[in-house]
């Protein structure tokens, strides 16, 4: 669901640091941003701090997340954690327009996935369709 202050912004400056953007068209700042982080580590069971100074430095200074840090907020973001794997720091992040489209794209390839398994548990062979076949007098299908 798209709120006023979750509306990507056009007017964000392109040569921002690919999250400096992600934060700008969320409305966050580098404080609510680790607090998210933080409450999302929190609920996968690490207790992590919730620290501003890691997202200035992850932006201005060049260092890159843990993998574990990526993958929480891949999934706070709606992606699929395992984009950190297929992409490198910070080219997986979603531009500042993506952001509900990658949420969205996640969610329908989550359904995909299920609609697969269902059509493949329905085209395994089934010994109680073998069963009924082969039940009653013979010569009758």
């Amino acid at each position: 669901m798209t709120t006023p202050e979750h509306t990507p912004s056009c007017a964000i400056d392109p040569k921002l640091h690919p999250l400096a953007q992600l934060r700008a068209a969320h409305g966050w700042s580098y404080q609510q941003l680790a607090r998210l982080i933080a409450a999302h580590a929190r609920r996968a069971g690490i207790n992590m701090a919730a620290e501003r100074q890691k997202i200035w430095r992850w932006e201005h200074r060049g260092v890159t997340p843990d993998r574990f840090t990526q993958g929480l907020l891949a999934e706070l973001l709606g992606l699929d954690p395992q984009v950190i794997v297929t992409h490198r720091w910070p080219a997986w992040l979603p531009g500042p327009q993506q952001p509900a489209c990658q949420q969205e794209i996640a969610e329908l390839r989550r359904h995909l996935a299920e609609a697969e398994e269902q059509i493949a548990a329905l085209s395994r062979p089934s010994t109680q369709r073998v069963m009924c076949r082969t039940a009653g007098p013979r010569g009758r299908r």
